[in-house]
This record gives C-alpha cells, sequence and structure tokens, in this order.
C-alpha cells in the first residue's frame, strides 16, 4: 500500500459542506463527459455521445436501509493519475468546456467528506487500484490532522466493471440525499425521466430557461447549483463555456449575469419577455443592448 499526504489543513475551505464537496465530484465527472465529446459538425447541431459518459446513482444501505444511502458517481473511460493530488495540477485550465480550471476541485472535496465523518473510496478500475481518503494525524506537521490517500494496488479484478473511475461516498442520510437531489439537476432530471420542452424549459445556444416556479432565480452550471438570485423571474442553467466562475463555484458577476439572461429571451421571442420588459426585471435587463449589438 502507497499513502499521499496532501498539505491541506483540517479546517480548509471551512465554510465548504456536503453539497459543496459532492458538487465538486460531480463537476469532475460532467468536465471529464464533455472534454471527451466528439466536437460538432457545422452541419450538425445535436450533441454527440462522450465516450467517457458520467454515471451517477444513490444506494441503499442494506444493513441500515431506513437511515443509510450511498452516493456512486464516475465515468467511463477516466482514469486517476496519482499527479493529480497535486494541488494545481488539471488538464482542465484551457477547456472552456469545464467548470473546474484550478486543479483543487476534487482534492478538497475529499478533504471536506472526510471531515465530515464520510467514507470516500475511489475505485480507480482503470488502473487496478483503490484508493481510500482519511484524515490523520501527521508526522511531518507536528501530529496535525492532513488528508491522506491510500492506495491499494493489488486488487485485480476479474473483469473489470463496464467503467474505469467510480467514487463511492457514504453513509448519507436521507436528509443530506435530499439536500443534493436539490442542488443537482442531473439527478432530478434522472427522476423525472426528462424534462417537457416547453413546458418546464426552453433550450438556447447557452444554456436552459428553467420556467418551473421552483426554480425560480436559481442558477446552475452543468446543472450544478450555483446560488440564488430573487431578482430574477426564471432559473437558468448555462453551458460552463459560456459563464465565468468564481474557485468557489458561487459568484457569476451581475453584468455577465444580466447579459447572458437578455442574450438567452432573445433567441426564444417569447412573450414571457414583454411581461419581464414591463417589469423591469433583470432576465431582460439588456435585451435591447444585446438585439442593437448584434444587428438584430
Amino acid at each position: 500500500m502507497r499513502r499521499y499526504e496532501l498539505s491541506l489543513s483540517e479546517n480548509y475551505v471551512s465554510s465548504w459542506g456536503l453539497v459543496e464537496a459532492i458538487r465538486e465530484i460531480f463537476q469532475n465527472a460532467i468536465d471529464q463527459e464533455n472534454m471527451a465529446r466528439p466536437p460538432k459538425d457545422w452541419y450538425d447541431e445535436g450533441e454527440k455521445e462522450s465516450p467517457n459518459k458520467m454515471f451517477f446513482n444513490f444506494a441503499i444501505d442494506h444493513v441500515n436501509p431506513n437511515k443509510y444511502r450511498t452516493l456512486s458517481i464516475g465515468n467511463k473511460a477516466s482514469i486517476l493519475d496519482v499527479n493529480s493530488l497535486l494541488l494545481g495540477e488539471t488538464t482542465k485550465s484551457d477547456d472552456d468546456r469545464a467548470i473546474g480550471k484550478f486543479g483543487e476541485g476534487y482534492k478538497l472535496a475529499l478533504l471536506v467528506l472526510t471531515r465530515l465523518g464520510k467514507k470516500v473510496k475511489i475505485f480507480n478500475y482503470g488502473a487496478r487500484e483503490v484508493w481510500t481518503a482519511a484524515l490523520k494525524n501527521s508526522k511531518k506537521f507536528n501530529g496535525a490532522k492532513t488528508l491522506q490517500i491510500e492506495v491499494e494496488d493489488k486488487f485485480f479484478w476479474q473483469s473489470v466493471p463496464d467503467n474505469n473511475l467510480m467514487y463511492q461516498i457514504y453513509p448519507l442520510t436521507e436528509d443530506e440525499q435530499q439536500a443534493i437531489f436539490e442542488s443537482n439537476l442531473n439527478l432530478q432530471i434522472q427522476q423525472a425521466g426528462a424534462f417537457v420542452e416547453g413546458a418546464d424549459i426552453f433550450t438556447t445556444k447557452t444554456g436552459q430557461i428553467l420556467l418551473d416556479s421552483m426554480y425560480k432565480g436559481k442558477l446552475f452550471v452543468a446543472g450544478l447549483y450555483i446560488s440564488t438570485d430573487d431578482r430574477l423571474h426564471y432559473g437558468y442553467n448555462f453551458k460552463p463555456e459560456y459563464i465565468e466562475l468564481d474557485r468557489d463555484r458561487r459568484m457569476i458577476q451581475s453584468f455577465e449575469l444580466q447579459w447572458k439572461t437578455s442574450e438567452m429571451w432573445r433567441t426564444i421571442g417569447d412573450d414571457r419577455i414583454i411581461t419581464m420588459v414591463k417589469n423591469n426585471a433583470d432576465d431582460v435587463r439588456y435585451i435591447k443592448t444585446y438585439s442593437v449589438y448584434s444587428n438584430d
């Protein structure tokens, strides 16, 4: 067994909780899927299926079926390299399709989850390894607790499952599962089957307008909850290449947000625009300006 110690204080990113940590692991899986997706042809506007498809599911704990759940998140073709444990190490910094670009996300997620008492295992099937995250006293730092990753490389499965990489997080309570569910459109779509186009959402080049009142003011990027802006009449789910986020995935600049939502509504041309303009809604604050700059 090999052990890798990360120089992260136990209380680093103290404002992060379970939802933020799970968001980072989902974000990694979404990024890996999007970055492996074949490019669109000029004549083909459809989304091509990615060879590195993401998967996720909740499983009931058989020992405590009424109390605990396990969340699994992974990708079909991803493999983790130990170099990815270095802070700042990332292959995504120059890829606009990626949400994360700072080389910190999943390391911080492991820290927060272990701090919260969750067990985290990474089944790195493609490398024939199992990684286990834990907070342990460090000999290097005078007994301070640090995030440590134990790598077992003696696992040789007779046949590798139909995916190369899987994170398992447990135990999760029913309330924790619900909090994760509410912060993640991917989970909500999975449960509902799909949104009904025209009834629940409008799809645009830059993302989706979420029409249901339950999403009023809620902002998502690639299906992951970012923040709520009560000045907005509707919810929005942006594609990552069209929006700029800070490291904590919480901040979208006010002007950029209003410009993007105005752009979305201009391309839709729905009657709701008239009502929002009359009410001076932030959703369409720059719709006239956008139309002028786009020569429309």
